[in-house]
């Protein structure tokens, strides 16, 4: 569900600069990178390391290596509901703040 505030951010950022190509070409690299599934977290610098805990998918990640393993935590369950509402509601206002600019000028 974090994903989708993510999504609506980059739908966004596309109807603003309308060239999606080039957002994903810039943006994809990035978010696997910062997903920790492709590339190591502990070999990243610590700034790019506290970026990859606030983003949801490397607490998706790691939360179901956990379960897999038999080692549940509560707490990034918490974690990953707090973000689904932080991150859904950044998604939502963003689209509708963006949505409404366009209507006012007629785009």
């Amino acid at each position: 569900m974090p994903l989708y505030g993510i999504g609506l951010l980059i739908a966004g950022l596309v109807m603003r600069l309308n060239d999606a190509d080039s957002v994903t070409n810039v943006l994809t690299p990035i978010l696997t990178i910062l997903s920790g599934t492709t590339y190591p977290i502990y070999v990243l610098p610590w700034w790019i390391k506290e970026l990859v805990y606030a983003l949801p998918m490397y607490i998706t990640f790691y939360s179901m290596y956990l379960e897999s393993i038999g080692h549940e935590n509560l707490t990034l369950i918490t974690y990953l509901i707090t973000a689904t509402i932080v991150y859904l509601l950044l998604g939502v206002t963003s689209y509708a703040r963006l949505e409404k600019g366009f209507r006012s000028r007629g785009v």
